[in-house]
């Protein structure tokens, strides 16, 4: 349990802050231990209410007397960036209310210094980001993909010619959650537009905001001189639209599907707007950070890239925009659609990875000649060609002090200096032995999905932190998987081999007919003699055939049942891939939630249930004990005939002997690009079949897929060189990855 102090007695904390934490401290998550005031009396007024044990007109004093860890500020943005300083300085975890500043440079100095103690957890308490009905709609969204395009309106009753809201401060009041939710939704924007007028006399008092982010482009409209108050957020991306009402009432809508209507009293069980605008779970949000979960997305540094935003917008006369160079948030609406085994993006449990102290206090301070972390990149010169953006790589060498090594030589002693290393496709093994003399090492990033070759239990273990980039490989890969069911469901490569030898191969319904073997043979003397006995025989065979349809027969993907065995980055990916072809989607994996499936129109399966069930059979999983060999041939006896298994997780998930005696019976398909032994022996058995399609494990082997996995490695790297938080793989999705 976090002890924690809340400062500051105004109307929001005893309305809100005070009864989330009450919640909280009966979950055993927060205990409130004191409430702190420049007024004492009202202090103790709120401490008695509200059952907090201790009160004082001192925070420092009550900190000190209670022990407390951390603190929450509910305090003006002046005082705000003052006391949020002092009490990083006192070595405390952080949380304040929005706006962090009045304006950027305020805000940049409590991002400074926070990345000089990246130990300690600071957060913006922008709730709505944790508003039940926000956060249902958006875990379903970013099953289906990530949002492109937003829309927020924030009004409030008619203020006339007296506004409280000015042009120099609106964004004190409430409506800056509109702006916040879109670059929540969206991202950091790279260019911002304004429309902005009067109603009444005075200050400008309706603004309509146009965020241009790199996922789409959103609009947020402020209207301070309206008739009610409002705060109504739409968004849409692929095949979904969502409209919300907070803090009461939300509308889903998938393509295909019944609108769904939600309240937040069905999702919460309670009417409390306190519960409903998500205070108690930024409160949880906060807590399990202080325990070592994943950082909040709302931190300091954050709050200086948001005052930044605003100041761009406060310049803006009417008509005109402003272009931004803003570092991108760091766990965005992309990434969390990236987010599963495996992967970079957070989950709770995942550990922070951050720079060396002395570091991180010198990039705080902006100073130019401080030492930067020594990152080493080790990859051969042909991988880091094909890998690497020249401008991604400038970024990284302007954070970093950035060592190519692309020769092999003399790569193990060389990263004795090493606080960060970028390794994979191309790279070579790490021992721990050899990482053993990286005695600094913090951050271990693997180009690829695959971390075996890093010895990550080792790392794990000295608390170095592994990534990897398997976001970035899955739509190549789920394009790979699409095209080999496609193609297996066709026939394509037999028949394409047909057709270069000058064959043309008969259509599936006269394949293998007896009957019409015995048409072709009618001129033959003995054909004449048999056709009594023919007739019967044919006519069985041909009966079979127009029921079941030959083995080697061709299919249409479009209606068929696919099964997913496994739910990791690509099953995700091949999911949305499918959607337009209206297929029913069986998932067997105890990773993917309810949720999930759902939003792909998704069941969950056993795996016999899919191995009999689905025309193809797509394999996900990640390798280890006890997935080596789980499709073996009791499962791949459940085929039905015509169907396709495809492979390219890994080759040892199906037993090849098995395989081999199934592929024999020539009624289904294997689609493989993964396989026991690689390179493929020149002499298998697999490469003379005529019912296998294979591949050189070359599923992600694209340009386009070079250079992505190469930049969201350089990215992480980045992101952890300016002392944001980066988000590694946790040991329990390690015990589950190859």
């Amino acid at each position: 349990m976090v002890d924690l102090v809340l400062i500051g007695c105004g109307a929001i904390a005893t309305a809100a802050h005070l009864p989330a934490l009450a919640a909280l401290r009966a979950e055993g998550l927060v205990n409130p231990v004191g409430v702190a005031d420049a007024n004492e009396s009202v202090a103790r007024e709120a401490a008695t209410s509200h059952g907090v044990a201790h009160w004082d007109g001192d925070w420092r004093r009550l900190v000190e007397r209670t022990g407390a860890r951390a603190v929450s500020l509910c305090l003006p943005p002046g005082p705000n960036v003052r006391i949020a300083i002092e009490a990083l300085e006192a070595g405390l975890h952080v949380m304040s209310e929005k706006p962090p500043a009045r304006d950027a440079g305020a805000a940049r100095r409590m991002a400074d210094a926070a990345r000089a103690r990246p130990g300690q957890v600071t957060m913006i308490a922008f709730n709505r980001r944790f508003a039940p009905l926000y956060t249902r709609a958006m875990e379903r969204s970013l099953a289906l993909g990530a949002p492109h395009a937003f829309h927020g309106r924030f009004t409030r009753d008619a203020m006339g010619s007296a506004p409280s809201n000015t042009a120099s401060d609106w964004i004190t009041s409430d409506g800056s959650h509109a702006l916040d939710l879109a670059i929540a939704t969206l991202g950091v924007p790279s260019l911002v537009s304004v429309s902005r007028r009067t109603c009444g006399a005075g200050p400008d008092n309706v603004w309509t905001i146009q965020l241009h982010a790199p996922r789409g482009t959103g609009v947020v409209v402020l209207d301070f001189a309206c008739g009610r108050r409002v705060e109504r957020f739409e968004w849409s991306g692929p095949a979904y639209d969502v409209v919300l009402e907070l803090p009461e009432r939300a509308e889903w809508s998938a393509r295909g599907a019944a609108v769904e209507r939600w309240t937040a009293a069905s999702l919460t069980g309670t009417d409390d707007f306190f519960t409903n605008y998500g205070f108690p779970d930024e409160y949880r949000a906060f807590a399990r950070a202080i325990g070592g979960g994943a950082r909040p997305d709302a931190s300091y540094e954050y709050g200086a890239t948001f005052m930044t935003i605003v100041e761009a917008i406060l310049a803006c006369r009417s008509g005109e925009s402003r272009e931004l160079s803003l570092a991108p948030e760091p766990r965005g609406a992309e990434e969390r659609a990236g987010a599963g085994a495996g992967a970079c993006a957070a989950t709770e449990g995942e550990r922070p990875a951050t720079p060396g102290r002395a570091a991180a206090g010198a990039l705080a301070r902006g100073d130019a000649q401080a030492p930067r972390p020594v990152a080493h990149i080790l990859q051969g010169a042909a991988a880091s060609a094909r890998f690497f953006d020249g401008d991604v790589l400038a970024r990284a060498g302007e954070r970093c002090d950035l060592r190519m090594r692309t020769d092999e030589s003399g790569w193990r002693d060389a990263i004795q200096d090493a606080e960060a290393i970028v390794t994979g496709w191309g790279g070579v093994p790490l021992s721990p032995a050899e990482l053993d003399r990286a005695k600094r090492l913090r951050l271990v990033v693997v180009i690829g999905a695959a971390v075996r070759a890093v010895s990550p239990d080792y790392l794990l273990g000295r608390g170095v932190v592994v990534c990897n980039t398997a976001a970035a490989i899955a739509e190549s890969v789920a394009e790979h998987c699409l095209l080999l069911a496609l193609a297996g469901l066709r026939r394509l490569t037999d028949l394409d081999a047909q057709m270069h030898r000058g064959g043309w191969p008969p259509q599936p319904a006269s394949r293998l007919s007896l009957r019409a073997i015995r048409n072709r043979a009618a001129g033959m003397r003995v054909a004449r003699m048999l056709r009594p006995m023919l007739r019967p025989v044919a006519a069985r065979v041909d009966a079979r055939i127009r029921r079941t349809g030959p083995g080697g027969g061709w299919s249409d993907l479009r209606g068929q049942i696919v099964g997913l065995v496994g739910w990791g980055h690509i099953a995700r990916a091949l999911a949305r891939l499918l959607g337009p072809f209206e297929c029913e989607l069986l998932v067997h994996s105890s990773a993917a939630t309810d949720a999930e499936l759902a939003a792909h129109g998704a069941r969950r399966a056993a795996l016999g249930e899919v191995m009999a069930s689905a025309k193809v059979v797509s394999v996900h999983s990640g390798l280890s004990d006890r997935t080596r060999g789980m499709i073996g041939a009791r499962e791949l006896a459940l085929l039905q005939r015509g169907s396709v298994l495809v492979n390219t997780a890994r080759g040892p998930i199906v037993d090849e002997a098995a395989l081999l005696a199934r592929l024999a019976r020539s009624d289904v398909v294997a689609a493989l690009d993964v396989y026991d032994r690689e390179p493929l022996p020149r002499d298998h058995a697999l490469r003379r079949l005529r019912n296998v399609i294979l591949t050189p494990h070359s599923a992600s082997s694209t340009p386009e897929c070079q250079r992505r996995v190469g930049r969201q490695a350089l990215e992480t790297l980045i992101d952890w060189a300016a002392g944001r938080p980066v988000r590694g793989i946790s040991p329990e999705q390690l015990a589950a990855m190859t």
